[in-house]
């Protein structure tokens, strides 16, 4: 079903205007909502008044009364209904109803049904003031469904209509214009990823990006590293490779070359190894799991040594020597069940699992550093630990600066991609969360073949 038949909610809010007079953007949503070529002149009711110029003072007595002029100035929601869903007097008493159980006697409102359009739509606009106490009106994610749609399911059901759908708009710019607007880093970033992904050597990524820059390379003495120059006549400058980012330096570049068409496992550790006392051995010493799977000669001397220091055990009474050989043996062990779990016959598989990992582990590192530029991204963690604080303090607290924070954070929507912003935050710290996690994995890894190359050489195990 097409959006244009879906009986939807609009909620929005009307800011205090920078130049001329502060209050006319709810001046002129007042006029709207009540245009007579709209409105037949006749669908219009509220609680403080019919006419706008009206409705306009009685918002503005109440906040000269409670001294709140400034910040969000009103608030306007919007009902659609199906096109030949309803009628003029159902949809009137509709927007009616909704204005008594939600708002109350608290806020002053007026409202409208526009008849202009196939499908019926009321206007509701009230004042950001409450009449009664003096509260800012503040709408937080997640309002709609905690409270505001049981009043439209219960209203809309009243009547045999189709239940409301919140129509959510997104708050901020959009992310693809901001991220543009960066000093064209953004575009950058995004074509040197695009060269990336389709180059399967460096010189052909060198030639993909010849076709819309020029390139030039340097060797930059403070970071004692090769650059690279990207420059095109929509850019006011050239900017070097590495100050876009970490993962757009040429070492960085190179090495997402080589390795974008590596695929990671999904898990290098911690599934089920059965003990060790599942195997068996006969007095011939071969060594079989009791499925009869063997070991291999380079696992059976493991498995040796590692009762060699458990029936060293039975020499010491107690003390250190017990503590050093029980320790010993669990060392032993460990390397027993990895090397039997990854298959390892001998130092051929040991240097190929060192390079697998090496290889993971340069995957992930990467991973963490494919981000905006460090100046950028510190400028989204001031941003949005700004944006944070104000939504905090204005649903918190009644004071003078909650109209003042109400005009920062407008500005802040308008600046930023908000909304985008913060969902690209959340993903990158589960991302990174969980790049942490396989990182700690393969050190672990790392260590345990690091300790069974130790054992290798102390005891003559090489195969």
């Amino acid at each position: 079903m097409g959006r244009e038949n879906v009986a939807i909610t609009k909620l929005m809010h009307v800011k205090e205007r920078k130049n001329g007079n502060p209050h006319g953007g709810m001046y002129d949503c007042i006029k709207y909502i009540i245009d007579p070529e709209k409105t037949e002149n006749y669908w219009i009711g509220g609680n403080a008044g019919t006419k706008t110029d009206q409705v306009y003072q009685n918002f503005m007595e109440t906040k000269r009364d409670f001294q709140k002029l400034d910040g969000r100035q009103c608030y306007h929601f919007v009902i659609s209904f199906r096109p030949g869903e309803t009628d003029p007097v159902t949809a009137y008493n509709v927007a009616q109803e909704f204005c008594e159980k939600y708002l109350g006697n608290h806020y002053q409102y007026i409202f409208a049904v526009h008849t202009d359009h196939e499908h019926l739509h009321a206007h509701i606009v009230f004042n950001s003031v409450s009449i009664v106490d003096g509260i800012k009106y503040h709408y937080a994610d997640g309002d709609w469904k905690k409270y505001i749609q049981p009043v439209t399911d219960s209203i809309t059901a009243k009547y045999g209509l189709s239940p409301l759908v919140y129509e959510e708009k997104r708050k901020g710019m959009d992310y693809g214009a901001w991220l543009a607007s960066k000093t064209k880093m953004g575009s950058l970033q995004e074509d040197i990823d695009y060269a990336i992904k389709h180059a399967a050597t460096y010189q052909q990524f060198f030639r993909i990006m010849e076709r819309k820059y020029k390139i030039r390379s340097g060797y930059s003495q403070k970071w004692q590293s090769e650059y690279l120059t990207f420059k095109n006549d929509k850019m006011p400058r050239g900017f070097r490779s590495y100050s876009l980012g970490k993962a757009y330096t040429v070492d960085a570049i190179k090495q997402r070359i080589a390795m974008k068409d590596f695929r990671p496992e999904k898990q290098l550790v911690n599934y089920y190894v059965p003990p060790v006392r599942k195997w068996t051995s006969n007095v011939s010493g071969s060594w079989k799991k009791k499925n009869g799977s063997y070991l291999t000669p380079y696992q059976k001397k493991y498995m040796y040594y590692y009762w060699q220091i458990k029936k060293s055990e039975r020499k010491f009474s107690g003390g250190r020597g017990v503590q050093k050989t029980s320790r010993q043996a669990e060392e032993m062990l460990r390397c027993l069940r990895y090397i039997i779990r990854e298959g390892i016959h001998g130092e051929e598989d040991l240097k190929g699992r060192r390079k697998q990992l090496r290889e993971r582990k340069d995957y992930y590192e990467m991973q963490m550093k494919v981000t905006l530029p460090d100046s950028e991204m510190q400028e989204v963690k001031k941003v949005l630990t700004r944006y944070n604080y104000l939504i905090h303090y204005i649903e918190t607290h009644n004071d003078d600066k909650v109209g003042t924070y109400e005009n920062e954070l407008d500005e802040l929507e308008e600046k930023y991609p908000i909304d985008e912003l913060m969902e690209t935050e959340q993903r990158k710290r589960e991302r990174n969360e969980e790049t942490k996690e396989q990182l700690k994995r393969i050190k672990s890894e790392q260590m345990m073949l690091r300790k069974i190359r130790s054992n290798d050489k102390k005891r003559g195990i090489v195969l």
